[in-house]
Order: C-alpha cells, then structure tokens, then sequence
C-alpha cells in the first residue's frame, strides 16, 4: 500500500509542474503581446532589426516617434493666369530614418493655399499623396503652406507663394471704313478709336495694325494717323501712314511704358484718301 500512496504523490507533482508551465507560457504571452503594441514595441522592434513600418531596421533609434518629418514643397510654376491650373510637389517630404519605405514615412498631406472662401473659411485639402494640382480664382500673391504628418502625428511644414495675374486683354477694332477729308460736304467717317483697360502690372503688349488704300481719286493716295494715348491722355506713340496699297503697322510695347493703370485710347484718323483700317493686339501679364 505505501508504494501506491507514492507512485500517486508523484503523478499528482507531475500535474502541478505541468500546469505551472502552461501558466508561465501564458503570462509570458501576454508581456509579449503588450511590447508589441505599445510605443516600445517600436523600440523593441529597432533593436531586433525591425522597423515600425515593416522596413528593415534604423527608424529614429536615436529619438524614436519625437522625431519630426522633414517637409518640401515646389510648384511647377510660380506666375499663373487667374483660372490656370498649377501642380504643388510634396514628394520630396520624409522621415529621417524611413525615407526607404514607399511613402518616406508621411503618412498625410495638408495644403493650405493661402485664401479663404466667401464665409472666411480656409481653403485646405488633405491627400495620402505629395502631390495637387489647384487654381486660384483672383489675381493676387499667395503662400501656399504644405504640413506633413509621420505615423506618431510629428508634422513639418514648408512654403512657397505663387503670383496669379489677370487673363490676356484681347485689343481689336474690327474692321472699319474711313473717308478722309475733304471728299465732299456731309460725308462722316474719317476716325476709328479703339479702348481697353490695364491693371496693374502689365508686362507687355503688342498691336498689328492694318490699313489698305482705296482710292477716291485717280492717283490719290490714303494718308491715316494712328495715335495711342494713355489714361493720362499723354500720347505715348503716334505714326502717319501713306499708302497705295496695304501697310502693316506693328507697335510693342514694353512694362515701363504700360505701367499707368486704367484707359488706354487708339483713334486711327483718315487724313485723306479711303482707307480699310483693322487692329489687332493684345496685353499680357506674364
């Protein structure tokens, strides 16, 4: 009877040991399951090799998630007409430490370009992408801000102001008949005029103007003064035109001779002669 008191004491220690170490298994599971989803999990994960991200090894083993992303913004254009479309670059943003990633360690992307809507509300776009393409509805500067967010919500952010200038002003007259003086009492029509309005910061403009005799008498050449005058009245270009047959007449002009802001006049006076007048011309801003 002793032998069978024994041989049951140790089968019952058996049990004990077994269930201890099932216990140990488990507890020890559960640590290894917290190192893994707490903020040391990332540092446990870098020294074994292991970055945050599943890339291999060295992210920020130095200061961990303080770390800041690094945040870079470019503009395939920096002058744009009102209405144009321009495309903001943000690619070159990163994580110091997981630029070997796919997304550099950015995890977001934040544009605020510099204006607000009617209600003054900012307007911002997000993307999970480093690149948006936007166009602004004004003329005027503005500073478009790019924030960058790493996976722990460290963020950057970097500027760069574009400048958006009014649309092209188209300059025409059409076509237009001018008589000059004197064919005969009661006859009108010996001028033609054409305005347009510039704003500040007109960088260039150009006119084509055309004239093509017609003769009243045999012989009789067509004589046609043009004169430009700017919101001054000051006249800043004249030109008299005798012609047989058809003349063009190209006139540039540059900023310094455009800076004055408003009514610009072109009035095309038939001397004499007939004449078949037409203008074509443009001012710019870029």
């Amino acid at each position: 009877m002793a032998r069978k008191k024994k041989s049951r004491s140790k089968v019952g220690k058996y049990i004990l040991i077994g269930v201890g170490v099932v216990v140990g298994l488990i507890i020890v599971g559960v640590i290894f399951s917290a190192i893994a989803n707490s903020s040391l999990g990332d540092r446990f994960k870098d020294l074994m090799g292991k970055g945050s991200d599943g890339s291999g090894g060295g992210n920020n083993t130095e200061s961990g998630d303080t770390v800041p992303p690094k945040a870079f913004l470019t503009a395939d254009k920096y002058k744009a007409i009102v209405g144009d479309p321009i495309t903001f670059d943000g690619n070159r943003s990163y994580d110091p430490g997981k630029e070997s990633n796919i997304t550099r360690g950015i995890m977001l992307y934040q544009w605020n370009f510099g204006y607000t809507d009617d209600d003054g509300t900012p307007i911002v776009e997000s993307t999970v992408n480093g690149t948006t393409i936007h166009s602004f509805p004004d003329r005027g500067d503005f500073t478009v801000t790019l924030t960058v967010f790493d996976d722990a919500e460290n963020e950057d952010s970097a500027q760069v102001t574009v400048i958006i200038v009014p649309p092209n002003e188209p300059i025409s007259t059409g076509s237009s008949i001018l008589i000059g003086d004197p064919v005969g009492p009661g006859i009108f029509g010996n001028s033609t005029e054409v305005t347009w309005n510039l704003t500040e910061g007109a960088t260039y403009m150009w006119l084509n103007i055309s004239v093509t005799g017609a003769y009243v008498r045999e012989g009789q050449s067509t004589t046609v003064e043009i004169v430009l005058e700017n919101p001054y009245l000051d006249v800043i270009k004249n030109q008299t035109v005798k012609v047989l047959g058809t003349e063009a007449v190209p006139w540039t002009f540059q900023p310094e001779e455009i800076s004055v802001e408003g009514r610009y006049t072109l009035t095309i006076h038939a001397v004499d002669g007939a004449a078949i007048v037409s203008v074509m011309g443009e001012a710019t801003y870029l």
